[in-house]
């Protein structure tokens, strides 16, 4: 990033790269942070910013590749459309008001496994527009993962839609119907960049982990963020220890060998799958058992799969909804745990 600002830092929007400038619009207008007045004098990491880890992020990265209160002098901004945990992405309706049409255009950032389905086009290095295609689509889904991976990066799609000819949203005066008209839109899109972002936990997590453990409790992982990038987090937490992690594959296998071996009485399902998983762990800090699901993999679970995922030491949910965020906590409840729930959101 420090060569990306180096190379493309410019007093004006018009004065940036084409490619980078379509990056710059999406960070800044996408975007629900706002820097403190009071302290725009400060060099801009120095700044305070006003909004949530990742928008701030964002913020501070555009105005490392362009002064913003030019900038913003420059687009007005129709519609947003917040970020929520459901949909994935945010969504902005914008106009330039340089160019003379004034034709309205849309900017959007979100999980790349959402939004890039909805991308049939990409810009490349040097600002051309060009098809999306497989081999394009799989690089993108490869470095989110490598990212995620090997960094713990929070990595987000930005994309954009202009239009060259009709327009669904010119014209459109009201707040609900533009709304409407963009949401229906939301497709043909088309990729500018992808950010990754690392946001660290702090100092004093691993030491807080260890006293839970050696107290006999159990430390869960439920979050919003990409699977890869959560088991990244929980490793530098010390949530996850073991050297394998398990998935929703091996939930399945599981639940299909109590199936072949015909036991239809509840009881002696879950007499079985104990057995089977505590014969593959020890319980020992060496050899914890540990889980990584995403929520997509929750949907269609029975009591049987709730039953094994009950058994681990470390678990991690990811892409989890605020909805099964309860269900979690409710199905551990239901099998005689007691839950407590802490972290720094509405939902917590």
């Amino acid at each position: 990033f420090d060569d990306l600002v180096s190379t493309c830092e410019a007093a004006t929007v018009d004065a940036l790269d084409v490619a980078v400038r379509r990056v710059h619009e999406t960070a800044f207008l996408c975007n629900a942070a706002r820097f403190d007045p009071t302290s725009m004098h400060l060099p801009v990491n120095g700044r305070v910013v006003l909004g949530d880890a990742t928008d701030c992020a964002l913020l501070r990265m555009a105005e490392h590749l362009c002064p913003l209160q030019p900038a913003r002098r420059q687009y007005n901004t129709l519609l947003t459309v917040p970020f929520n945990l459901r949909r994935r992405w945010m969504l902005a309706v914008c106009t330039d008001r340089t160019k003379s049409a004034q034709s309205p255009f849309m900017v959007a950032k979100g999980a790349p496994e959402t939004l890039l389905p909805k991308c049939t086009q990409v810009q490349i290095q040097n600002g051309e527009i060009v098809p999306m295609d497989h081999t394009r689509r799989s690089r993108i889904e490869e470095m989110q993962h490598r990212w995620a991976a090997q960094y713990g990066c929070r990595v987000l799609l930005l994309c954009r839609r202009e239009y060259t000819e009709s327009n669904p949203l010119s014209g459109v005066a009201d707040s609900a119907e533009l709304y409407a008209v963009a949401c229906q839109n939301m497709c043909e899109l088309c990729v500018v960049g992808l950010v990754g972002l690392v946001d660290p936990p702090r100092d004093e997590i691993l030491d807080s982990v260890g006293k839970f453990r050696g107290a006999g409790i159990r430390v869960f992982m439920v979050t919003g963020d990409y699977a890869p990038t959560a088991a990244f987090v929980a490793r530098q937490c010390g949530i996850i220890t073991s050297t394998t992690v398990d998935g929703i594959d091996e939930i399945n296998a599981r639940v299909t060998v109590n199936k072949s071996e015909k036991r239809t009485d509840d009881i002696a399902c879950r007499s079985t799958a104990r057995s089977l998983l505590v014969s593959d762990s020890e319980h020992t800090l060496a050899n914890r058992s540990s889980l990584v699901v995403s929520g997509p993999d929750l949907h269609g679970l029975g009591a049987v799969h709730w039953d094994i995922i009950a058994l681990y030491d470390e678990c991690v949910f990811a892409r989890i909804t605020p909805e099964q965020k309860l269900q979690v906590v409710e199905e551990m409840r239901g099998r005689k745990h007691i839950v407590a729930v802490t972290g720094d959101e509405v939902n917590d």
